[in-house]
Formats: structure tokens, sequence, C-alpha cells
């Protein structure tokens, strides 16, 4: 993977096919496999899916927000594990 783009930048998206088994969009989160569909993609290795493309920017907005509140959660209950795990003897 490339480095972060800085926060800041304007992340330009270009439309491509994708050829690929459990490809990810980074917008919505799921994980598809695909067969010449139009993805949008980045240098940074981000990939949007097709119906994420055609929802249209403000939308993106709300679903990446919504993906990134899923993360946090997630990661609040990852850390609520240190510590916690005893493992069989």
């Amino acid at each position: 993977m490339t480095s972060p783009t800085p926060m800041s930048d304007t992340i330009e998206i270009k439309l491509e096919p994708m050829y690929a088994i459990n490809a990810n969009c980074h917008v919505c989160g799921s994980v598809e496999n695909y067969n010449g569909e139009i993805f949008g993609t980045a240098d940074n290795d981000m990939r949007i899916c097709p119906d994420c493309l055609k929802a249209g920017t403000e939308e993106i907005d709300r679903r990446l927000e919504h993906l990134a509140q899923i993360w946090d959660a997630r990661a609040r209950w990852t850390r609520s594990l240190i510590g916690r795990l005893k493992l069989p003897d």
C-alpha cells in the first residue's frame, strides 16, 4: 500500500473495470466478487464500489461517516479485550 494522502488533499478518483474476488469498498465496507464492473480507484489504493459511485458525493460522505463509526466501535471493543483473554493451559 502506498503512503497515505495528506488529509487536506483532494483525492482524484479514476474509473476502471475491477476483476477481483473479495474486493472491498473503502466507502461502504462491502466485500464482493467483481467481473469487469466499473470501480472508482485512486493512487492510494482506495476502491469505491459501483453502488457507492452511483450514490453520489453527498451519500458517499454519509457512508464514509457510517463506516468510520463502525470502525470506532470495533476499535473500542478490541481495546476492551486487552488483558482479559485467558488462554487454555
